[in-house]
């Protein structure tokens, strides 16, 4: 009998140590299988000053766009959606610079990419301004799901009579793909 149990409890470690290893493997693969790839993207873009949320700084301007251009990966056409503020309280006194934070989408026909931006926002005269900063991916669907990655973009504005804002923004660093 205590033969019996013996072979039970090494049946047992086996089978545990032969299920641990399957997990390590299940868990390692889609490691294994994702890749680092550049990644670029530039948008035509048209920006509103919206409403701030509950929340906002008090001093915050906010704002809502959208823009399209291409993105590369995957290659071809792509629309960014953007939603942010530009914290006003935080102006630099000499530079007149403010830091900015957005949350933007790009859809791809393969699939969309969320990132997380702040940067600085630095008039380049009284009707344009220009913004430096980095991104983050977040995540996403399609080929960007999980995604990961940052880099660094850059936004050329023009402030326009009616309010709004004409830009091009510029996406340039790496992501860490799945396949």
């Amino acid at each position: 009998m205590a033969s019996s149990t013996r072979i039970s409890q090494r049946r047992d470690v086996l089978l545990g140590l032969a299920l641990g290893l399957l997990a390590s493997v299940a868990v390692a693969a889609p490691a294994l299988a994702a890749t680092t790839t550049p990644f670029q993207a530039s948008f035509v873009e048209q920006t509103s000053f919206v409403p701030c949320p509950p929340g906002a700084p008090p001093e915050a301007l906010c704002y809502s766009g959208q823009g399209d251009g291409e993105a590369i990966p995957p290659g071809g056409p792509a629309r960014e959606s953007f939603r942010g503020f530009i914290d006003v309280a935080a102006a630099d006194p000499d530079t007149h610079c403010t830091p900015n934070y957005t949350a933007a989408t790009i859809a791809t026909r393969s699939g969309r990419l969320n990132l997380v931006a702040q940067g600085r926002n630095c008039p380049t005269s009284q009707t344009s301004a220009v913004d430096n900063g980095t991104w983050t991916a977040v995540g996403g669907t399609g080929i960007f799901d999980g995604a990961r990655g940052s880099g660094t973009f850059s936004t050329d504005a023009t402030f326009n009579p009616d309010g709004t804002v004409s830009s091009k923004t510029t996406y340039d660093g790496t992501l860490r793909l799945s396949n």
